[in-house]
């Protein structure tokens, strides 16, 4: 096995371990109305649906700022923004795995497309709700199996209605016409793609900005076109960076 499939898969088992390490924790005898109750609780309570299906990631009670990024995400079918949060603050869990499932959770049929510095880098993100789908037992408890064989592969996935679709892109690679059957992206994130050669470098930046507003951002055409970006909030004075965690959305 070569080093960085080992590393992969090691990785990936971690993963699916943080997952699994809730099983047991909600109620065994919960009745069909008390989950129909939960679930249409969860649709409308985002701090609810992070406790019911991602209590491994809720160590501590969901931040108002999560909340109202969510809110804003979730109310306006053409968000676009800047998740711009300190260090350590959930942007790439809340972006790529909570909210697009609270947006599945609410019926809406997701086609998210997440870009990383390189396609590997977004395929590690992207396996983060891919996993969940896939062994999360209080979302297959819920909704059952999701993952359908024939249609999982780890840069490319959907679940087995094909009401979520999974799409990993590494930056400025190819990307028009980028389309599933009739469904077309209508949720992308650009996560923390900055690197040296772009801080360094203004004519790589401006690139970089070319290729997402003329390459990214079109392939989305239909009533839904929600894209954000996530980027760590850099600040000169430690007043900056609270006032910076407080906020959820700079646009």
């Amino acid at each position: 096995m070569k080093v960085a499939d080992k590393i992969a898969k090691e990785r990936i088992l971690a993963k699916i371990k943080l997952i699994r390490a809730s099983d047991g924790k909600g109620n065994p005898n919960e009745t069909k109305e008390e989950k129909k109750a939960a679930i249409d609780r969860a649709k409308k309570d985002f701090p609810f649906m992070v406790q019911r299906y991602f209590p491994h990631y809720a160590t501590f009670e969901t931040p108002d700022f999560h909340i109202q990024y969510a809110k804003m995400v979730k109310k306006d079918k053409n968000f676009r923004g800047f998740c711009e949060w300190g260090r350590g603050l959930a942007k790439s869990v809340v972006c790529n795995t909570l909210l697009p499932f609270w947006l599945w959770l609410n019926d809406e049929k997701v086609y998210m497309v997440i870009i990383g510095t390189n396609q590997s880098k977004a395929t590690q993100l992207l396996e983060d709700l891919r996993l969940e789908f896939e062994n999360n037992t209080q979302i297959i408890s819920d909704f059952g199996e999701q993952k359908k064989f024939g249609g999982w592969d780890e840069k490319l996935w959907q679940t087995k209605n094909g009401n979520f679709i999974g799409q990993s892109l590494g930056i400025g690679q190819n990307c028009r016409g980028l389309r599933v059957g009739p469904l077309r992206p209508n949720y992308i994130v650009v996560d923390d793609i900055e690197s040296k050669e772009t801080i360094s470098n203004e004519k790589n930046q401006d690139t970089l900005v070319r290729w997402i507003e003329r390459s990214l951002i079109p392939t989305m055409d239909g009533e839904t076109r929600r894209f954000m970006q996530a980027n760590n909030a850099f600040a000169r004075s430690e007043e900056h960076t609270s006032e910076l965690q407080s906020l959820a959305c700079i646009s």
